[in-house]
């Protein structure tokens, strides 16, 4: 992993690691997507080695057998996700996860959101000098 890839993602693990995470943070809404129990879904999603292992966990769990082909692989074969895992992840991202409620339980999210509303104020202040304050 490159520097820069370590310093975006504090160190440890990748984008895509760190992004399943924060969507497992969001306990409850993940639970009800999943039909699984909210007991289910780990108290710290921040603490999990491989998070997307977690989410195809659970989804084998799931009551819906609909869940279960999407995001799961069948047995026997080698993919490490269902057929439609990105599609249904991204499905989740976007109809389903709450930012404020996955920050309260995942500190790398709000630690993320806090520097990026940082840079947003710089960003800004950029903008609002204008060419001849900068």
């Amino acid at each position: 992993m490159s520097s820069r890839t370590a310093s975006l993602n504090g160190g440890h693990g990748g984008a895509v690691r760190e992004m399943e995470a924060w969507l497992l943070a969001d306990s409850g809404a993940i639970a009800r997507f999943l039909k699984v129990p909210r007991s289910a879904v780990p108290a710290n999603p921040d603490a999990e080695a491989d998070p997307t292992r977690t989410i195809v966990r659970l989804a084998r769990r799931s009551t819906s057998l609909k869940v279960r082909k999407a995001l799961a692989p069948k047995p026997g074969i080698s993919a490490q996700v269902g057929p439609l895992y990105e599609t249904k992840i991204i499905e989740f991202a976007r109809e389903h996860w709450g930012l404020d409620r996955a920050c309260e339980r995942s500190r790398s999210l709000a630690k993320a959101r806090a520097r990026l509303g940082e840079l947003a104020a710089k960003w800004q202040e950029y903008v609002s000098a204008g060419p001849s304050g900068r």
